[in-house]
């Protein structure tokens, strides 16, 4: 099954004051209904996993989930090959990678600024959206319009 991986959240395990749970949450509800596995690197350098088809009533209850679940990791625990990064410079077409059956899409930076380059160069692709900085949900659900089943 394809993955999905949010790198370096604004989350932290415990959660804190001021965290926007809302990215990973949001992230969760989109592919629920979608054979995509989703797993999340947080900025205090834990890890975790969110099932497809998991469902939450809300954005404690999937705190709650998680928390329970969250181990330290770093986010190269979470990236295999194929590897694609989402990127604003990148070059390769989403729909033609739909295909890749156990392909890691990596999609990343939020509040801190973009991902390292030094993970865009270990991509197997590199995916544009366009020249602006995207939205988790905007990101996912062209993802999920582009990917063949």
């Amino acid at each position: 099954m394809p993955r999905i991986v949010l790198g370096n959240t604004t989350v932290s395990i415990p959660p804190a004051h001021g965290d926007d749970w809302e990215i990973p949450f949001s992230a969760a509800q989109l592919l629920r209904d979608h054979d995509f596995d989703l797993s999340v690197h947080t900025e205090d350098g834990h890890v975790f996993e969110v099932p497809r088809h998991e469902r939450f009533d809300d954005v404690q209850t999937f705190i709650d989930y998680v928390s329970e679940r969250a181990v330290p990791g770093t986010l190269d625990d979470l990236l295999e090959h194929p590897l694609i990064a989402m990127t604003p410079d990148g070059r390769d077409d989403l729909s033609e990678l739909g295909g890749l059956p156990d392909a890691t899409i990596l999609i990343g930076g939020f509040r801190v600024g973009e991902l390292s380059y030094a993970y865009h160069d270990k991509a197997n692709y590199r995916v544009s959206l366009g020249p602006d900085l995207l939205k988790v949900p905007t990101v996912i659900k062209s993802v999920l319009r582009n990917w063949q089943y």
